[in-house]
């Protein structure tokens, strides 16, 4: 039986920016909201490999980044994020 193959992957996101009062104890109403997180870029690396590899929205756009990120997910059997 061979090894399951293990993906290390990490995604970053751009923070929700809003427009609030306080900095303690907040609960953020959607009307507060001036911008959503949005998915900045991914780097990964199978177990073994010395290879990193990386993609970012500064790069290509953000649907061929997630395209991306798909692929190597579907090809793993094991993910650990």
């Amino acid at each position: 039986m061979s090894e399951p193959k293990m993906l290390f992957l990490d995604i970053e996101t751009a923070p929700n920016l809003a427009t609030v009062w306080s900095i303690w104890n907040q609960n953020i109403g959607l009307h507060q909201l001036l911008e959503s997180g949005y998915l900045l870029c991914w780097s990964a690396k199978w177990r073994g490999s010395k290879e990193v590899m990386f993609n970012s929205t500064f790069l290509t756009t953000s649907g061929d980044v997630v395209q991306g990120i798909w692929e190597l997910v579907n090809e793993a059997d094991i993910v650990i994020h």
